[in-house]
């Protein structure tokens, strides 16, 4: 779709929502919404699960893209580490990433597109570069879910075979992966055509949650009908919300409680007022509060991770010694069968330390 020069000029430019958040925090839930209210999602794209009965409303080119190119900078995108965008930085200003999320950008030719994926919030310099080069209306809207609900969510899908002592390490380290991602997601959205929905008005009241995300974005979403009578009004339910675990119910260390509960607390006034300056102002404090706690938790286990290191080049250089020494007896054993009739058989000791080492 060409939307530059003197064809801008004549028509209304695409519109794409990026719906951006924290994985389990209702991202899907949203993207249907609008889906259901007449915005496009580009096909083809990710189908129903188990875990999302009612459909992820992800096009399966952002999740490709998005994780082939985290993969080259090895890096995940709920890692928690506050170093994660500067390992991303190269592969952002990669010309030809920029390029290839244009040319699929330039194949979506519907007038009102919903794109969600939360690997997304990792490359919203990319985002806002491909949508500039086509002239296309790119506005954000994250969603916002208590991080204990989010967590809790988690767990109730990937951590059923966890036991106690690996379930409590994941939540300290899903609970910080939460705050960082929201903090990257605001930082990189400020002073953009940006909303934020809290999902639990989502889900209990779409009209007045979609009617001021409407008004905040300028999406002109019609949210007159009368209850009971659109159809979002049986797709969406509060049965959607299976998780609803307070801090009692998790086990989090006190620091990374406090920092999340802050960021919560300034993400629902943002909730109101996207252009919030003193929510923006106390969630870059957390954002200086959490890379000091981060540093000071690498700095308390260095010494443990250097044995870890230690113990798993040990455990690399004895795999590389055994599988030297079993391609040795392998290439004996092929020289042998590979001799003349005549030639003596396989010696007995040649015979039994192989088969020891296909064993072991």
């Amino acid at each position: 779709m060409d939307v530059s020069g003197a064809d801008a000029g004549q028509r209304d430019p695409q519109v794409l929502v990026l719906v951006t958040g924290s994985a389990r925090s209702g991202t899907s839930a949203l993207a249907g919404s609008l889906n259901h209210l007449g915005f496009h999602v580009p096909q083809p794209m990710v189908p129903a699960s188990e875990r999302n009965a009612k459909g992820h409303f992800e096009p399966w080119f952002c999740i490709d893209f998005h994780k082939k190119h985290l993969k080259r900078a090895g890096v995940r995108a709920g890692d928690a580490s506050p170093e994660t965008q500067q390992r991303l930085a190269d592969v952002l200003a990669d010309p030809d990433v920029r390029a290839e999320l244009r040319d699929w950008l330039a194949l979506q030719t519907e007038p009102r597109l919903v794109v969600k994926d939360p690997h997304a919030m990792r490359f919203l310099d990319v985002w806002r570069g491909a949508c500039d080069d086509l002239g296309i209306d790119l506005r954000y809207l994250t969603t916002v879910r208590h991080p204990a609900e989010v967590v809790g969510s988690r767990d109730l899908v990937w951590g059923q075979e966890r036991d106690d002592v690996e379930r409590a390490a994941k939540e300290i380290t899903n609970v910080a992966a939460w705050v960082e991602i929201a903090l990257v997601t605001e930082r990189d959205t400020r002073g953009r055509t940006r909303s934020f929905i809290r999902y639990d008005d989502l889900v209990g009241d779409w009209r007045t949650a979609l009617g001021r995300v409407s008004d905040q974005l300028d999406l002109g979403i019609d949210t007159s009908s009368e209850p009971g009578t659109h159809e979002l009004d049986t797709w969406l339910d509060p049965g959607m919300q299976r998780s609803t675990l307070t801090w009692n119910d998790l086990r989090v260390t006190p620091e990374v409680q406090a920092l999340a509960e802050a960021t919560w607390e300034q993400l629902d006034q943002l909730c109101g007022d996207p252009r919030d300056g003193a929510a923006c102002e106390r969630l870059d404090e957390v954002t200086r509060s959490y890379a000091r706690l981060f540093a000071e938790a690498r700095a308390l286990v260095q010494d443990e991770l250097r044995y870890e290191t230690h113990e798993a080049q040990a455990l690399v250089t004895d795999l590389q010694n055994k599988n030297r020494r079993l391609r040795r007896l392998l290439r004996e054993q092929r020289e042998a069968t590979e001799a003349p009739a005549e030639a003596a058989p396989l010696p007995r000791r040649l015979k039994s330390a192989l088969g020891r080492r296909l064993r072991g």
